[in-house]
């Protein structure tokens, strides 16, 4: 059965048309779309013709135009439009009612519809309408208190006796019994085994104590538990113990055959034969060829260095060399073709008697510092040093 699409209502959904209209347009723009419902349908009044609005965005209504015996008309810009209670809104109600009181009058002979006065009313007697014995396909009675009695106190009779009958309280057993595979225990039992601390009195927890035995009733490999004592001796000699380190940097080196001793890193550096330097760090820097003279501090390295190697290539004559310095700062380089023997120079850059030129003056906690000397008029250009760095 489809039901009813009932009228839609509001209070007080007066507004007025915001453009005039002919008698055939059913896109209709109102200076207010919000007074009137969000769902539809609705009747609507503009003078004296009935539309039917079935859709509003905003303030556009879509209507069909000349309902409820009226006709189309043209309607003026300011025209008052409003959501009315028309004759259909009453005759749709009316025949929804009218056609539920003459279902439940049809239905069954349970009761009847008086014709007069519409009224539902009960049967002369509610017991034609009631069944002692219940029936099968009886669909119009109802079973009496009586019959449900007697279905209650003649649990065998009715459903029959062995198998798939009624429980009883007494067919329910409190505590289990050894081979009654046909009687259920009770919820209460369930709560009992639930709640006890060790409900399997025939097994062995596996947070108890294990002697690590490999027989008997201890025997087997259980996981280390909580209550496990015991271990802070040496029980598993073929590993090796985390307290062996002490602080932060040990080493554990092999002294022998499965057996280990703790070296501190000092030790382990002599060990593998690094002790003349600690770390290294490499880095490039950059100088002007005709840069000023003065000192320049380079940063960055992490450690104070105790030696330098550089090597380096200069844009404004082509040239490259390279150079290393002592942990007394004493240096000796190469630069093309010029060697100083007197390890005067870092870093030497050099085109007739215009030159670039720099000495080590000391090594710094981050890194180091070089005095350049410029003289004559070098050409524009710039000199790439690698440096690598030792501690």
């Amino acid at each position: 059965m489809t039901a009813t699409t009932f009228m839609k209502a509001k209070n007080n959904a007066t507004t007025t048309l915001n453009g005039g209209i002919d008698d055939s347009t059913e896109t209709v723009v109102v200076s207010s779309g919000t007074v009137f419902p969000s769902t539809f349908p609705f009747p609507v009044l503009v003078d004296s013709e009935i539309m039917l609005c079935t859709a509003r965005t905003g303030n556009t209504l879509t209507c069909t135009r000349g309902q409820e015996d009226t006709s189309p008309a043209a309607h003026l810009t300011a025209a008052t439009i409003s959501l009315m209670v028309t004759a259909k809104f009453i005759t749709d109600i009316s025949t929804a009612i009218n056609a539920d009181e003459n279902k439940i009058g049809a239905a069954s002979g349970i009761a009847t519809l008086n014709s007069s006065t519409k009224v539902v009313e009960q049967p002369a007697s509610i017991s034609d309408h009631l069944e002692g014995s219940p029936t099968e396909d009886l669909a119009t009675k109802a079973p009496t208190s009586e019959w449900a009695f007697d279905h209650k106190a003649a649990t065998t009779s009715v459903h029959g006796a062995g198998a798939n009958t009624l429980l009883n309280t007494g067919d329910v057993d409190d505590t289990p019994v050894n081979g009654a595979d046909t009687v259920p225990v009770s919820s209460n039992w369930a709560y009992d085994h639930v709640a006890a601390a060790d409900p399997h009195t025939g097994y062995r927890l596996e947070s108890a104590d294990h002697s690590h035995a490999s027989t008997g009733a201890q025997g087997g490999q259980l996981d280390h538990g909580s209550a496990l004592t015991g271990l802070t001796d040496d029980d598993h000699t073929q590993y090796i113990k985390h307290a062996l380190a002490t602080a932060a940097n040990d080493f554990l080196v092999a002294s022998g055959s499965g057996a280990y001793v703790k070296k501190t890193l000092a030790e382990a550096k002599t060990i593998l034969g690094i002790s003349s330097f600690k770390a290294h760090c490499v880095k490039t820097e950059t100088r002007a060829v005709n840069g000023s003279s003065g000192d320049v501090a380079y940063t960055g390295y992490g450690f104070t260095p105790t030696a330098l190697i550089i090597f380096y290539t200069e844009s404004a004559y082509s040239g490259n060399g390279i150079s290393f310095t002592s942990p007394s700062k004493v240096s000796v380089g190469w630069f093309d073709n010029y060697a100083d023997s007197w390890g005067a120079y870092v870093v030497y850059c050099q085109y007739s008697s215009n030159y670039q030129s720099s000495v080590l003056k000391t090594y710094d906690a981050d890194g180091f510092t070089l005095t350049w000397t410029k003289t004559g008029s070098p050409a524009t250009g710039t000199i790439t040093f690698t440096v690598i760095a030792l501690e």
